[in-house]
């Protein structure tokens, strides 16, 4: 017997939201024991007493989780500020939590305490590893060298970064009983389990590095690589970033197109083009046409009164329901006060804007 049950709850009160989800899984699990869970919640609920109550409801529960930045269900689907709950109730799968800790001092080796924690309570070998780290302290890639070490390339790793709701300011992880930080919770199944994956991103590259790459159509990508040493960052924040400066270029330049003809479109295509490269040997710099370096397009830039409100919270010259207003505003959080760079733009009206990002290359302890 193998039996997965879920709850799910976008009540704001901890105590409220545990009780509805405890329900909805002992009513789903029809009086069957669960062996193990996944919880993931919104970062400001009341986390110890959710876990305690859990532990209450189902003692000895191998348990782990995290917060994250939206909780994802089939009774709720997607919500923010909510509680969802994930049970296994199985006699045929061995199901074992372990947890690594102070990750940011070395990530594989606490990786690997996580596996060697939870492979120590389980008589067979694992089959499937998931995991939910700490993202603000560590480096998911240096974790998952240490939990491919400790399982082998056999084994299949499968999970995500835990969140704070874009505050960047503090994560937690929760393992058994217990809410922590800067740590490593895994959940390892093993036993005769059948069970298959998928991976897929949603980053598709167009050209090979140091090439400039033009698409015909509507838009042209021009990609202008310099050689880049290794640069000591929060890879998931700084993606983040690159992903709302070129998904404000990309709206900028439909919005621009809306307005030409087609064969004014396709006399001059609208381009965005990146380039990088190394200043004074201890930042790196990523910017815009011109000639210099950067993130440019040629669209139709930004007027003065908006430039004024570009990284302010909430502003957005979108239409209601397309955007938040906190793109920029936590795009220069992330690189101002998370990795001491800076986040400038330069914007000419008709001719087109450029952003600026740079980081050191090495951060400051």
């Amino acid at each position: 017997m193998f039996r997965v049950v879920v709850g799910h709850s976008d009540d704001p009160d901890s105590q409220n939201a545990i009780a509805e989800v405890l329900q909805e899984c002992s009513r789903s699990l029809a009086g069957s024991i669960p062996q193990a869970g996944l919880l993931f919640t919104a970062i400001d609920f009341d986390h110890a007493l959710i876990l305690q109550r859990i532990q209450d409801a189902f003692p000895g529960i191998e348990l782990i989780g995290g917060t994250t930045n939206g909780e994802i269900s089939s009774i709720l689907e997607f919500q923010q500020d909510s509680l969802t709950l994930m049970l296994f109730a199985t006699d045929e799968v061995e199901i074992r939590a372990g947890i690594g800790r102070e990750a940011s001092k070395n990530p594989p080796l606490a990786a690997q305490q996580a596996i060697a924690q939870a492979k120590a309570k389980s008589a067979s070998l694992p089959q499937l590893c998931l995991t939910f780290p700490d993202s603000l302290t560590s480096n998911g890639v240096l974790i998952l060298e240490g939990l491919k070490q400790s399982l082998g390339e056999h084994v299949p790793i499968i999970g995500g970064m835990a969140a704070d709701d874009y505050t960047f300011d503090k994560t937690y992880q929760f393992f058994q009983g217990e809410v922590l930080s800067d740590s490593v919770p895994v959940l390892l199944f093993s036993g005769q389990l059948l069970f298959s994956h998928g991976v897929a991103s949603g980053w598709t590259p167009i050209s090979q590095r140091s090439r400039v790459t033009k698409v015909n159509g509507n838009v042209v990508y021009e990609r202008d690589y310099g050689n880049l040493c290794n640069v000591e960052c929060y890879a998931g924040q700084i993606n983040q970033v690159f992903m709302n400066i070129l998904a404000n270029a990309l709206d900028a330049l439909e919005e621009f197109n809306a307005k030409g003809t087609y064969q004014e479109i396709r006399d001059n295509p609208c381009h965005i083009t990146i380039r990088t490269s190394v200043v004074d040997s201890q930042w790196v710099k990523i910017a815009l046409a011109k000639p210099a370096e950067g993130i440019a397009d040629n669209g139709s830039g930004i007027t003065e009164s908006i430039q004024k409100e570009i990284f302010n919270p909430f502003f957005t010259t979108k239409p209601v329901g397309k955007g938040t207003g906190m793109g920029m505003a936590i795009s220069y959080q992330i690189i101002t006060e998370k990795h001491g760079g800076k986040l400038e733009f330069f914007s000419t009206p008709g001719k087109g804007t450029e952003f600026v990002v740079q980081i050191p290359i090495k951060q400051q302890v």
